[in-house]
């Protein structure tokens, strides 16, 4: 067996550290932060809603939030919403906009990867 001598100290910490990237990486796994399955009769006049809705620890969300210009409807299975613009140019005065807000607790933070 061909011996090559000592190797260089550096050399095995990278070698580490590489390793510990590449079989590591599934322990930070994608995980399903935020989500609500909309089931049964939503009433989307409700703003916030949090009806159903299930968070992952050390994050808070403010649930669906539609804009004033929105009126909600109560239908089966969605959260629905009328009298958007038809104007063909962005204009937020009119608050037609459906949103919601994740912000991670204090001394945490996440990263996107797909929103579905």
């Amino acid at each position: 067996m061909a011996s090559f001598g000592r190797v260089p100290r550096a050399f095995v910490l990278v070698k580490v550290l590489f390793l510990a990237l590449i079989f590591g990486a599934d322990a930070y796994g994608q995980t399903t932060i935020w989500s609500n399955t909309l089931t049964g009769s939503i009433n989307s006049a409700t703003t916030p809603f949090t009806t159903g809705q299930s968070v992952a620890s050390n994050i808070t969300v403010s649930g669906i939030v539609k804009g004033g210009g929105l009126t909600g409807q109560t239908l089966t299975d969605r959260y629905n919403t009328t009298n958007w613009s038809n104007s063909v140019t962005l204009n937020t005065g009119n608050n037609d906009y459906i949103e919601f807000i994740i912000t991670p607790n204090a001394g945490y933070s996440f990263s996107l990867t797909e929103f579905a």
